[in-house]
């Protein structure tokens, strides 16, 4: 983060991506490291087919 006082910009905070894999996405971002403040991301859940649930639907209704 930057602030401009009177036309004078200076650095105010960092933050540092920390990527996992190849994604766009990071795996942590520090916050603050003299605080030691981490933001942890969680995959995106994977969606799940409904085939399943019918299948065990109709074998519980016989």
């Amino acid at each position: 983060m930057e602030t401009n006082n009177a036309g004078t910009w200076s650095q105010t905070a960092a933050k540092t991506n920390h990527y996992g894999n190849d994604s766009d996405s990071p795996s942590w971002i520090v916050e603050d490291a003299a605080q030691g403040t981490v933001t942890r991301t969680s995959p995106r859940p994977r969606a799940r087919s409904a085939r399943p649930r019918a299948r065990l639907a109709a074998r519980s209704s016989s």
